[in-house]
């Protein structure tokens, strides 16, 4: 499941559920595509959803593939983390776990 959330709000602005086992990041750009994510200032994703084609669409830690960043690409993607992070913006992110908590806790039986 992949929901997108507002964090001021936490309000949920979309989602995807699906069964089985799926790539999530290839996911993500498929909602971001098709326009399924709505227009926003900053979306920020944990390092499973980094892969080629979501640089553009969130912020997430790059993996440091090989243990560092040798790619101009790469170090760019890692220096727009790093902003997100100084600034206070990426550590929003438990908001979404909050949320997922909630999911959880509310509808578990449903989603069984």
């Amino acid at each position: 499941m992949i929901i997108v959330i507002n964090v001021e709000s936490q309000v949920i602005l979309s989602g995807d559920v699906r069964m089985g086992s799926c790539n999530d990041s290839v996911t993500l750009r498929e909602m971001f595509e098709r326009g399924k994510i709505p227009p926003r200032e900053v979306l920020l994703a944990d390092s499973g959803y980094d892969c080629s084609g979501n640089e553009e669409i969130a912020v997430f830690r790059p993996i440091g593939r090989g243990g560092c960043y040798k790619s101009l690409e790469r170090i760019n993607l890692f220096l727009r983390w790093l902003f997100c992070r100084i600034i206070g913006l990426y550590d929003k992110r438990w908001i979404v776990e909050t949320v997922f908590s909630a999911i959880k806790r509310n509808l578990l039986e449903e989603f069984r």
